[in-house]
């Protein structure tokens, strides 16, 4: 079955909306741990370190569920819907900074950390299933790879490119990155429903 544009380009949109939320903690989240939260390093490696070990029992889990769902909405695209409100507001709780001691700062990094990633989980690993429920077409497929990658490296560029900027209208930070995050957030929630409105399994 050939797939149109505007389908074609709202499923790679997707992809865009979720590569926004993963890249804001590979260019930032450390940093803004350290030098802007005030966590000290060897805690910050921490939590990346628990929240990796946390996602390989996710992963394999999320895909098993994903699999044997069944709605009106199909097994997949019903998390694009219920998943991205939750995925969106914890990635803001990462990035928001109250005072608390080390210790309170540690279990507050760890909590919404692995938070985000648990959510991430139940929103992407589901999206990137949806091809081959979309189409069996071996060409349409590799279209929709094609998409879905293009848009991944924009949502890359965005946020390397407009983060700081974003984060330089305040004076503070810590308000800084929590706008800046916010802004992203309502950007990929646009997305992602436009994702699931223009997608048929």
């Amino acid at each position: 079955m050939k797939l149109s544009f505007r389908t074609k380009f709202f499923y790679g949109g997707g992809d865009f909306a979720i590569n926004i939320m993963w890249q804001l903690t590979v260019f930032y989240l450390l940093f803004f741990y350290t030098d802007v939260f005030g966590l000290s390093p060897s805690n910050a490696g921490l939590v990346f370190l628990l929240a990796k070990a946390w996602d390989a029992v996710t992963d394999p889990l999320m895909g098993y569920l994903a699999d044997n769902t069944s709605t009106r909405w199909g097994k997949f695209r019903p998390y694009l819907l219920f998943a991205s409100v939750p995925t969106l507001i914890s990635i803001i709780l990462c990035f928001y900074s109250p005072n608390l001691s080390e210790d309170g700062k540690f279990i507050w990094a760890l909590s919404t950390y692995i938070t985000f990633t648990t959510l991430y989980t139940v929103l992407s690993v589901p999206y990137g299933s949806l091809i081959p429920a979309m189409t069996q077409d071996t060409n349409e497929r590799t279209s929709l790879s094609s998409y879905r990658y293009i848009a991944a490296s924009c949502g890359a560029i965005v946020v390397a490119s407009l983060t700081l900027p974003l984060v330089s209208i305040f004076a503070n930070q810590k308000n800084g990155f929590v706008f800046a995050v916010s802004c992203f957030a309502i950007v990929a929630l646009s997305f992602l429903i436009l994702c699931f409105y223009n997608t048929k399994e």
